[in-house]
């Protein structure tokens, strides 16, 4: 988060104090980082949230689809057919609508660009453990 606050974004962070022998991050929000910064564009994982405001549908999804990475995205609305088209042109892996997005091991899960390769969960992650063949055969006599 030091990183953060040296690129002037506004950090906030939860008062719960750290065992002290434990690696430990409270829960946090960057809020408004800079577009080329690492606030911004490195996938941090951990219990921190990044908000950005935008003006436009066209803007959040030119903000969100402008990243290496794209594992997941939640879009929050009240209209569904703008969250079914967001959730269309979004370039992640997995869309929770007015929710986050958790992943079930019944479904498949995984992210686009540099935030994952292949799936796991699901039919899809099963067939990442198999090495497949295809075999054809001609009908016509030899």
């Amino acid at each position: 988060m030091d990183a953060a606050r040296a690129e002037g974004v506004a950090v906030v962070a939860s008062e719960v104090p750290p065992h002290p022998t434990a690696l430990f991050m409270p829960p946090t929000l960057l809020i408004d980082p800079p577009t080329n910064g690492r606030a911004y564009r490195e996938e941090i994982f951990g219990p921190v949230l990044t908000i950005l405001t935008f003006p436009t549908e066209e803007e959040a999804l030119a903000l969100a689809n402008d990243s290496c990475c794209g594992l997941a995205a939640a879009v929050f609305t009240s209209s569904m057919p703008r969250a079914l088209r967001m959730t269309r042109a979004l370039e992640v892996g997995m869309v929770g609508i007015n929710s986050p997005a958790v992943p079930l091991t019944q479904l498949p899960w995984g992210g686009y660009k540099e935030s994952d390769y292949g799936r796991e969960g699901g039919l899809a992650g099963l067939e990442e453990y198999l090495q497949s063949k295809t075999v054809l055969i001609s009908s016509k006599d030899a």
